[in-house]
């Protein structure tokens, strides 16, 4: 990990104000304050979207032929995992829910062969071409697999964290590490000769600091308007083997229309809706379509009780692509839209955040995710 100590003197205070304390917010904390920042953290004490996630770092799941900069960060991120992992459970001194599963991605039905197999050949322009599986080859890989599963790829690269030991996780390291978090929102930002200097609370408090972070997700944008930003609502569902039972599935397995993820404790994610919302209900129709897509995949769920069905509001940014860096006339350093892979991608946009601090450059391929690049539109 970069050692920063020779940056923060150690009678600074302040160093970095961090606004949000979601998975990017809270890996950001705990990367500075590793390396001898003073960090405050604001909490508005919200859920994060995080938390509702099913945290499937998937860089060659998700790949796109429209953007291999996208895809080159998503795989350093799930690349830094298993030892972001190791060094997290060392600090907070519990298990992060870090698990090397790999994934199955499949075609549920006979119509998705041809699009997902284009999909390999996107995987293929990106990286290494995948190996195409029939479906009884999948099915002699996890024999819980269902009989309309047409054929896939085998991901082994690819792992899963379970956001709801991750997250308590990164704040038992950042207790551990020093970090104040300060249990307030952020009503605006406190300007000195047009540099952002600090953070108003909603109470009123002031909190000065010499540079201010925003990670706030979605509502980063009632702070700051420079990114462009908005909700967009994902439904997620979580089902329980009964004591005893061994999960129907060991990897994670993913189609064009749901995924599902075990979890080692029992547990398994069901998701993949993606909706232009800003509330947090949970429907009917989303359920109904998640339930159905899934038990085509892995049979066996339908037999599993169902413990929780919830939605949270991902942060995204008119391109998709996240916004990362600082904003050149004020100082802000932005550090949201990461959309559907805040958990993936925390480890390097905390990166990214630890050499804008430190007045080192970040790389080209963070500086493609500049929140300079909408600076024509606001």
């Amino acid at each position: 990990m970069r050692s920063l100590r020779s940056s923060f003197p150690s009678n600074s205070v302040n160093d970095v104000v961090i606004i949000g304390a979601g998975p990017v917010g809270l890996m950001t904390a705990w990367r500075l304050a590793r390396d001898g920042a003073s960090v405050t953290m604001l909490d508005d004490g919200r859920p994060p979207a995080g938390r509702v996630a099913a945290g499937m770092p998937g860089p060659w799941s998700e790949a796109e032929h429209r953007d291999g900069a996208m895809h080159q960060l998503m795989v350093a991120a799930s690349r830094q995992w298993p030892e972001i992992a190791r060094q997290l459970a060392t600090d907070a001194d519990q298990d992060v829910g870090f698990a090397p599963t790999g994934t199955l991605l499949v075609a549920g039905r006979p119509e998705q062969i041809a699009p997902l197999r284009e999909h390999g050949r996107t995987i293929g322009r990106l990286d290494s071409v995948p190996e195409w599986k029939t479906g009884t080859d999948l099915r002699r890989l996890e024999p819980g697999l269902g009989p309309d599963v047409a054929g896939g790829f085998l991901m082994n690269q690819e792992h899963q964290v379970d956001p709801r030991q991750a997250l308590p996780a990164l704040r038992a390291a950042c207790e551990t590490g020093g970090v104040t978090v300060v249990a307030q929102a952020a009503r605006k930002l406190v300007f000195a000769e047009g540099r952002a200097v600090g953070v108003v609370t909603e109470p009123g408090d002031e909190i000065r600091s010499e540079h201010v972070v925003l990670a706030a997700g979605w509502s980063g944008a009632r702070i700051a308007s420079r990114v462009p930003l908005r909700p967009v609502k994902g439904q997620i569902l979580r089902l329980q083997v009964r004591e005893g039972i061994e999960l129907p599935v060991r990897h994670v397995v993913r189609s064009a229309d749901a995924y599902v993820a075990p979890r080692p404790h029992g547990e398994v994610v069901i998701g993949g809706t993606v909706e232009e919302a800003s509330d947090t209900r949970v429907t009917a129709g989303a359920v109904l379509r998640l339930l159905d897509e899934a038990s085509r995949l892995v049979p066996e769920l339908r037999e599993l009780e169902l413990r929780e069905a919830a939605a949270g509001l991902r942060p995204a940014t008119p391109d998709g692509l996240p916004a990362v860096g600082r904003e050149t006339h004020t100082g802000l350093i932005w550090a949201t839209g990461a959309f559907r892979h805040g958990i993936l991608l925390s480890p390097v946009i905390a990166d990214a955040v630890v050499d804008t601090v430190a007045g080192r450059p970040s790389g080209d391929m963070v500086e493609y995710f500049t929140p300079e690049r909408f600076a024509e539109a606001t």
